[in-house]
């Protein structure tokens, strides 16, 4: 029997002696698909024309969940606990400029640094 077969048979044992004890497997997967990290941090760095901003950055997961922070005078800001997995990351200045959506993957052990640029605004403004 191959390595396949064999890794299939064990797969198949494992489930049926699963359901044999009452033990949902799928409500197992689905909790450990995306836990969120005690230890995930995720710093956000907001820059316009070149210099730091202020403003608010949103962060989303494909399931609409969203967090938030705001961002302060150094153009930083930190999200806390969000699961890793893809998300979209649109910062807002002040003046309500965005940033516009960004796709980004946070991974299993949740260190991220991310740069978000604002839209450069006219000097005549």
């Amino acid at each position: 029997m191959s390595f396949r077969a064999r890794a299939l048979v064990l797969l198949a044992a494992c489930l049926v002696g699963m359901v044999g004890l009452g033990i949902d497997a799928g409500a197992i997967a689905q909790e450990e698909a995306v836990p969120a990290s005690d230890h995930t941090v995720i710093i956000v760095h907001v820059v316009r024309n070149g210099h730091p901003a202020v403003g608010r950055v949103t962060i989303r997961d494909e399931d609409g969940h969203e967090a938030s922070c705001e961002v302060n005078d150094s153009g930083e800001c930190e999200l806390l606990g969000i699961a890793p997995g893809r998300h979209v990351v649109e910062a807002t200045g002040p003046d309500g400029a965005a940033s516009g959506a960004r796709a980004v993957m946070i991974p299993e052990d949740g260190k991220v640094s991310l740069i978000v640029q604002l839209p450069i605004l006219d000097p005549a403004d």
